[in-house]
């Protein structure tokens, strides 16, 4: 399984997704859509003698949302983020991380940056939500 297949597919657990589908590194124009996208490349924290590493995977959690010029709609995509943020926060605590395999484990997960606008067109916004996933791979 892929890293990305693995945090998609915990993302998709989060029950304020049912109002959208999830993408991997695209987002249509039209709402309600949500996607996973990947930034950067993993980063090795630490080495390990036998090989193994502790590396870091950042991405970004995007959605693009109805929000016109309404402040409740604006409240509401603010809402979700803080809502999510909550979320992801609660399931690190629990230790419910994202299943990676191919030797990977997740140690644990974060929101490493707030919600933020990133687009405003027409009625439609692109949020973005950055995270960070921390994880063991085994070496020999």
């Amino acid at each position: 399984m892929s890293i990305i297949k693995g945090i998609r597919d915990f993302i998709a657990g989060c029950p304020l997704f049912r109002e959208g589908k999830i993408n991997i590194d695209f987002l249509g124009a039209e709402p309600v859509e949500y996607s996973i996208e990947r930034i950067g490349t993993d980063e090795v924290i630490k080495q390990y003698s036998d090989g193994g590493k502790l590396k870091r995977f950042v991405f970004a959690v995007a959605s693009r949302e109805y929000v016109g010029m309404s402040v409740d709609k604006h409240l509401k995509a603010a809402e979700f983020h803080e809502k999510f943020s909550e979320w992801l926060k609660a399931k690190n605590d629990e230790g419910e991380l994202p299943k990676i395999g191919n030797g990977r484990v997740a140690q644990s997960i974060r929101v490493s940056g707030s919600g933020v606008l990133k687009d405003l067109a027409d009625d439609c916004a692109k949020y973005s939500i950055e995270c960070t996933m921390v994880y063991f791979e085994g070496g020999m």
